[in-house]
């Protein structure tokens, strides 16, 4: 009566399970640029602390004075 029942599942052949090697290439490519990328990013942050931090400091070390009282802020 309903012969399909006892038929093997159809599981259609795929174009690009052929081509799964170069996907996987070039997925590994598009990682290994993104590792560059994010060191790259890494070092550009660790530089820009570093201006950060030497900017900060020489604005604490400045001498202010206030006009007329003669109040002097010295941090070292």
């Amino acid at each position: 009566m309903y012969s399909y029942w006892n038929a093997p599942p159809y599981h259609p052949v795929r174009s690009h399970m052929y081509s799964e090697r170069p996907e996987n290439e070039q997925l590994l490519q598009r990682m290994a640029q993104l590792e560059n990328q994010m060191n790259h990013l890494i070092k550009l942050m660790e530089q820009n602390n570093e201006i950060l931090h030497s900017a900060l400091d020489e604005q604490q070390n400045k001498v202010c004075t206030t006009g007329g009282g003669g109040a002097v802020i010295v941090r070292m």
